[in-house]
C-alpha cells in the first residue's frame, strides 16, 4: 500500500500543436514535417513540479535514432520516452505498445518513472480501455496496472481541471540484481563520496552501477555530490542509499547520480530501486517498503490570484466549477432540459444552505439521462453523488445519495442555469460575427491521427473579442456544424476554449495559465543554438512559480514575456521580458530575447518590426530585418511560411577590467593546464573573460565543472581569436554552474563583452564569431563606441509549442 501510495502521477505540461489546448492531453511538437504528439509528465508524485518529469511522445511513424536523440537532448530533462502502438498479441490480451527511453546523451534499458509517466499518458488519453498495459523493450515486456487509489476516499480526482478516476500505477519490473563489488582499488569511490564512510559497496550486474550504503538516511540527504568526481567512477551511475529512522515512515532512503549519461542527479530513479529492493530485503527481512528519493524537488504553492481587471470572484468560482463538470459538460450543452435542471438546481442549493455535516440528500431518478443530468448539478456544486439499486418490493428502484465533500466551498452566487443560458447566447452570438464578416477566412493548417486544425481569421480581433467578454461569463463555446475552429490570437486572452468534432460531440475543454513556445536560437536549423522557452503570461505571476517552470523546462533560459501598454514616447509595441535560469533570475539574456522577438515576429501577435522590451537591463529593442545573405524572400519552418528575415537585437556594452586578484590559482586550476594570455572581469555580472592561445584550444577545452565553479564571479567565458581560413573572427564557450548551466549552447550577453573586447584587439567593430558549444552557434555582431551598445543579429527556430497547466 505504501509503495502505491508514492506512485500516483500528475500530468503538469500537456500540449497541441498550433493552439495550446491544455485539457485535451493533445500535444504537438512541431519538429521536422510532421507534428509528434507529446505530454511532459511528473511521475511518483501528485502535485506538480515534484517527483520526476518524464517527455512522453507519441509516434506515429519511425524515426531515426539520430533524431530520438536529437529531441532527448532538446528535452534536457533525465528522460524522454517514445511510445509506438504495436499489434496486440494473441498471447495476451493486454493492449501492447513499444516503448523507449532516452536520457539527454544515450539510449537506456529500463526506466521507471518514464515507464510510469508513458502509462500515465495512456490511461488518461483514452487511447487504451483496459486497465493492464504491455509495453515491449529493450529489458523485455512490462507491464503497468491501473489500480484504484485505497488511500483516497473520493472515486473521482480532478487534474489540471479534468476529471478522472482517482487510481494509483503499479509497474512489474525485473529484479537487477547487485554483486559485491571485487575492484581491490576503491580510491575513486571514495573521492566520489567525499568522505563519507561506505557500509557496503555493491555493483548491479546489468548497467553495472555502483549501490553504496552509507550509515544514515541523513548522510544520503545531506550528501553533496561531485560530477567531476563521479563521472570517473567505475560503472555507470552512483547509487547511495541508507536505512531511514523509524520515526519517518520510510524504510531507505536513496539518490542516484548519472553524470556520464548526461543526468547529474535522477530526481526519482524506478529502475534504481530494481536493486535495491531486493539488497533492503535481504538486509530487514520484508518485502513491501515505502521509500523516499531524497533527491525530489520541493512543492510548490501555487499562486490562485486571479487575472486583475478582467475577471471577479463570482466569475472565477463558476469557471472553477463548470472545470469540474468535466465529461458531463456535452449533455449540459446540447440537450439539457432547463427546467429539469432548474428543478435539480434547487434541491442541491437548499440542500448545501440548509444541511449539516454529514447529512446525505435522496433523489430517485430513474432515467438514465436526467440521472447524468442531475450528476453534472453535483459536480457544478462540488457535491459527491452516488446512485445504487434500491428494491421496493419486487421493483428495482435508482437511487442518488449526494453529500457534501470535507472540502466542499461556498454556495455560488451564479446557478448553472444562468451560466448555461449565457454560454448559449455566446455561442449565437458569436456565430453571427462569423457569418456576417465578408473578410473572414478559414484556414487549415494542419491533418494528424488526432486532429484536424482549422482556424479563423478575423478582422480586428482584439475587439471581436473584447465584445464577446460581455456576452458570456469569460467563455466562448466554439462549435461548427462540420468542423471546429481556432483563431489563435485568442491565445493571448486565456479564453477557455470548448469545440466539438464533425458529429458535434464534445472533445474536450481548455483553460490556460499560459502558452509556450520553445525556440533554438542562433540557428536556422532545429536541435542546434541555444534553446529558450519563450512562456505568454497574460497576469503576473509570483517568483516562485516562475522559478520552479524555469526549473521544470531545464534549458539554459526561461523567458516570460506580458504585453504593458505602448508608451506615448516610443511608436513600438511594448512587453516586459524576464529570463530565469533553472535556479535564479538574470539580468540580461541575449539568446532568450532572441527567441522571444521571433515568438512574436512569428506568432502575428506584433505587426511592427521593432518591438521594445522593458527588462533588469532597461528598455532593449529588436529589429526585423530582411536576410541580405539569402536570396528568398519567404522561409518555410515547421509547415508555415513566414519572412526570410534575421532579428538584431540592440543590448548595452558589458565594460571589462583587468582581473586584480594576486590569487589566480583556482582560475589555472579551471583551465586544467591550458594557458592564459589575458584574464579580465566583467564588471555587471563579475563574469571572468579569459582569452586562450587559439581558438582551437576553445574548442578542445575539457571543462571540470566543480572546478569552475569554486571561481571568483558569476561564470567563465573562454575566447581565442580565429584562424583566417575559418571565417569566423573568435570562438568563444561559455561555463555557468552557479546559475545551473553547467555550458550556455550559445550566449548573446556574454558577446556584450567579447565584442568590446575583440575591438580593442582587432582595431574594427563589426565581427563573426562562433560558439564552440556541442550545439554550436554563429552570430553576427556590430558595434557603437559612440553609444556603447552591442548589435546582435541571428535567426531562430521554433521547435515545441504548448501549454502550461500548473
Amino acid at each position: 500500500k505504501q509503495k502505491r501510495q508514492h506512485s500516483e502521477i500528475r500530468v503538469k505540461f500537456d500540449h497541441i500543436s498550433f493552439l495550446s489546448l491544455s485539457e485535451s492531453q493533445l500535444v504537438c511538437a512541431r519538429m521536422l514535417k510532421k507534428a509528434v504528439r507529446y505530454s511532459v509528465v511528473d511521475a511518483f508524485t501528485d502535485s506538480a513540479f515534484k517527483g520526476n518529469p518524464a517527455a512522453v511522445c507519441w509516434l506515429e511513424e519511425e524515426r531515426d535514432e539520430e533524431w530520438l536523440q536529437f529531441v532527448a537532448r532538446e528535452f534536457n530533462i533525465s528522460e524522454t520516452c517514445y511510445l509506438t502502438p504495436i499489434s496486440q498479441p494473441q498471447s495476451s490480451p493486454f493492449p501492447r505498445f513499444l516503448l523507449r527511453w532516452f536520457t539527454p546523451v544515450a539510449e537506456v534499458k529500463l526506466c521507471g518513472h518514464a515507464t510510469l509517466a508513458a502509462s500515465h499518458f495512456l490511461f488518461t488519453s483514452g487511447f487504451v480501455k483496459a486497465d493492464t498495459i504491455e509495453f515491449s523493450t529493450l529489458s523485455g515486456i512490462l507491464t503497468a496496472k491501473k489500480l484504484l487509489d485505497g488511500h483516497k476516499s473520493d472515486a473521482a480526482v480532478t487534474q489540471n481541471g479534468r476529471v478522472h478516476e482517482n487510481f494509483v500505477i503499479e509497474l512489474d519490473f525485473p529484479v537487477v540484481p547487485t554483486v559485491d563489488y571485487n575492484s581491490v582499488d576503491v580510491s575513486l569511490i571514495s573521492k566520489a563520496l567525499n568522505g563519507v564512510p561506505a557500509i557496503r559497496i555493491k555493483q548491479s550486474t546489468t548497467a553495472e552501477d555502483l549501490l553504496v550504503e552509507l550509515p544514515s538516511a541523513k548522510m544520503v540527504a545531506d550528501f553533496k555530490p561531485q560530477f567531476d568526481v563521479i563521472e570517473k567512477c567505475p560503472g555507470r551511475g552512483l547509487i547511495i542509499t541508507g536505512a531511514a529512522p523509524s520515526e519517518s515512515g520510510f524504510d531507505f532512503f536513496s539518490r542516484f547520480f548519472c553524470p556520464k549519461l548526461g543526468v547529474h542527479e535522477d530526481p526519482v530513479c524506478g529502475s534504481a530501486h530494481c536493486a535495491l529492493v531486493p539488497y533492503w530485503s535481504q538486509k530487514l527481512g520484508k518485502c513491501d517498503f515505502a521509500a523516499y528519493q531524497a533527491g525530489m524537488i520541493e512543492a510548490m504553492k501555487s499562486s490562485s490570484s486571479k487575472r486583475k481587471g478582467k475577471v471577479d470572484a463570482d466569475k472565477v468560482a463558476v469557471l472553477n466549477a463548470w472545470h469540474r463538470v468535466d465529461t458531463r459538460t456535452e449533455a449540459l450543452r446540447r440537450s439539457f432540459l432547463s427546467e429539469l435542471v432548474e428543478g435539480y438546481e434547487e434541491h442541491v442549493r437548499a440542500f448545501i444552505k440548509e444541511s449539516g455535516d454529514g447529512e446525505v440528500l435522496v433523489l430517485y431518478v430513474q432515467d438514465s439521462f436526467h440521472r447524468l443530468l442531475l450528476h453534472g448539478v453535483c459536480e457544478f456544486y462540488n457535491l459527491v453523488s452516488v446512485t445504487d439499486t434500491e428494491m421496493k418490493g419486487t421493483q428495482a428502484l435508482k437511487m442518488t445519495r449526494i453529500r457534501k465533500k470535507k472540502t466542499s466551498s461556498d454556495l455560488l452566487n451564479i446557478t448553472l442555469s444562468d451560466f448555461l443560458k449565457m454560454t448559449k447566447e455566446g455561442i449565437w452570438w458569436m456565430h453571427s460575427q462569423i457569418e456576417h464578416s465578408r473578410e473572414t477566412r478559414w484556414m487549415h493548417s494542419r491533418v494528424s491521427l488526432f486532429l484536424e486544425f482549422w482556424y479563423v481569421e478575423i478582422p480586428s480581433a482584439e475587439s471581436w473579442l473584447g465584445l464577446n467578454f460581455e456576452q458570456t461569463v469569460e467563455i466562448i463555446l466554439m462549435q461548427d456544424d462540420s468542423l471546429s475552429w481556432f483563431p489563435r490570437v485568442c491565445r493571448l486572452y486565456n479564453i477557455i476554449f470548448w469545440t466539438g468534432n464533425r458529429n458535434g460531440n464534445v472533445d474536450f475543454w481548455v483553460n490556460d495559465v499560459g502558452f509556450w513556445e520553445q525556440v533554438d536560437a542562433f540557428t536556422d536549423s532545429a536541435f542546434k543554438g541555444n534553446p529558450a522557452a519563450v512562456c505568454w503570461l497574460e497576469e503576473e505571476r509570483d517568483e516562485e512559480w516562475l522559478q520552479f517552470v524555469a526549473r521544470e523546462f531545464n534549458i539554459s533560459e526561461t523567458c516570460y514575456l506580458t504585453p504593458i501598454p505602448q508608451p506615448q514616447s516610443s511608436p513600438f509595441p511594448r512587453f516586459l521580458l524576464r529570463w530565469f535560469t533553472p535556479v535564479a533570475e538574470v539580468k540580461l539574456c541575449g539568446h532568450a530575447t532572441l527567441a522571444a522577438s521571433h515568438f512574436l515576429f512569428t506568432s502575428g501577435f506584433v505587426k511592427a518590426d521593432t518591438i521594445e522590451f522593458s527588462t533588469l537591463s532597461g528598455i532593449l529593442t529588436a529589429k526585423k530585418l530582411l536576410d541580405g545573405h539569402r536570396s528568398d524572400a519567404s522561409v518555410t519552418q515547421n509547415v508555415r511560411v513566414h519572412e526570410n528575415f534575421v532579428i538584431e537585437l540592440d543590448f548595452p556594452v558589458v565594460p571589462t577590467v583587468d582581473y586584480n586578484s594576486t590569487d589566480v590559482s583556482l582560475i589555472s586550476k579551471a583551465l586544467n593546464g591550458v594557458p592564459a594570455i589575458h584574464i579580465k572581469q566583467t564588471t555587471t555580472d563579475e563574469d571572468l573573460l579569459v582569452e586562450l592561445p587559439s581558438a582551437k584550444m576553445v574548442a578542445d577545452f575539457k571543462p571540470q565543472f566543480d572546478e569552475i565553479e569554486k571561481c571568483p564571479g558569476e561564470g567563465l567565458i573562454i575566447t581565442g581569436a580565429a584562424p583566417p581560413e575559418s571565417g569566423f573572427d573568435f570562438f568563444s564557450r561559455y561555463f555557468c554552474p552557479k546559475l545551473g548551466l553547467h555550458e550556455d549552447p550559445v550566449t548573446g550577453s556574454a558577446h556584450c563583452a567579447l565584442v568590446p573586447y575583440w575591438s580593442r584587439k582587432l582595431g574594427k567593430c563589426d565581427f563573426v564569431a562562433y560558439q564552440a558549444s556541442p550545439r554550436g552557434g554563429i552570430l553576427y555582431l556590430s558595434l557603437d563606441n559612440e553609444k556603447q551598445r552591442v548589435f546582435l543579429r541571428g535567426k531562430a527556430v521554433t521547435v515545441m509549442e504548448g501549454s502550461i497547466l500548473a
